[in-house]
């Protein structure tokens, strides 16, 4: 599992797509509407699905097992609207996408959106590489 995170507009969802290599197939789960992003997938040489999704835990999980067959990654763009509507902390979000992760043999690539005003603790996060975007 990776997480990627930064402030805004730092580059953290091209990133994301980045770390994609040739022949993977990926669903990229959007929480936001970013039309950027929409657009460099659709521009790009890439096999992802695109999907908007509400930004609650049980839809996201939801998504994902209803199209994992043949995915080899998933990335959730951005995990702050989870972690809002769903109260959920960073380590259990982690933990929970983890054991999806484990059972369907995908990798789940993290995107946060680290505002001046969100104190994130990234330091207890277990089995996670941690990318860092920059302005």
């Amino acid at each position: 599992m990776k997480l990627i995170f930064g402030e805004s507009s730092s580059g953290k969802s091209t990133e994301a797509l980045e770390t994609l290599k040739s022949g993977d197939k990926c669903l990229y789960i959007s929480l936001d509407s970013d039309r950027t992003i929409k657009s460099k997938i659709d521009q790009g040489n890439f096999d992802i699905q695109y999907i908007k999704v509400e930004p609650n835990l049980m839809d996201v999980n939801i998504e994902i097992l209803q199209r994992k067959i043949g995915t080899t990654h998933v990335i959730i763009d951005p995990i702050n609207y989870i972690m809002k509507y769903s109260s959920i902390s960073i380590k259990e979000l982690v933990d929970d996408f983890s054991v999806i992760e484990d059972n369907h043999k995908i990798e789940i690539i993290l995107v946060l959106n680290t505002l001046k005003n969100l104190e994130t603790d990234l330091s207890n996060l277990k089995n996670i590489k941690l990318i860092k975007t920059e302005l």
